[in-house]
């Protein structure tokens, strides 16, 4: 049984070997960061999910663009084609942390967009009242676009 989307799963996930949960979920963390920073699927619109499992299988992974050194070490030791090799959740989050801290182009676009829509990191949230925005509003749906165009 799989549950999910294949887009983003890790390739050992398909194989019919044991895994270890948490690296798959790591895998999986790594590209939705990916799509959430960068608006768009990770294997563009290929829609074949055996082909996407076979690219992800080969070391294919989506660029990051701008030559974006540190966020691309950090992606890539969660995604990496060796589960063992992967970054731990705690490692990950670490060093995430790091570059939000020293306002990271990605971490000023995403905080941007955040603030821009009402929300707030590390401090409780003002009451919703009418007309302020909903999961589903528009607004909040603008946070599909891309973050670093």
């Amino acid at each position: 049984f799989v549950a999910g989307s294949m887009r983003y799963m890790a390739p050992e996930v398909s194989a019919t070997a044991p895994f270890d949960l948490e690296k798959a979920d790591l895998y999986s963390a790594a590209l939705t960061c990916w799509c959430m920073l960068y608006g768009a699927r990770p294997y563009g619109d290929e829609e074949d999910s055996h082909k996407v499992l076979q690219l992800a299988g080969q070391g294919l992974r989506p660029p990051v663009p701008g030559k974006d050194a540190e966020l691309a070490a950090v992606l890539g030791r969660l995604w990496h084609a060796v589960p063992a090799s992967r970054a731990t959740a705690e490692d990950a989050a670490r060093r995430m942390g790091e570059l939000a801290a020293k306002e990271h182009k990605w971490s000023r676009k995403v905080m941007g967009k955040i603030k821009s829509l009402g929300g707030s990191f590390g401090r409780k949230a003002a009451p919703r009242t009418p007309g302020s925005i909903s999961p589903t509003s528009s607004a909040a749906s603008s946070l599909a676009s891309p973050l670093l165009s």
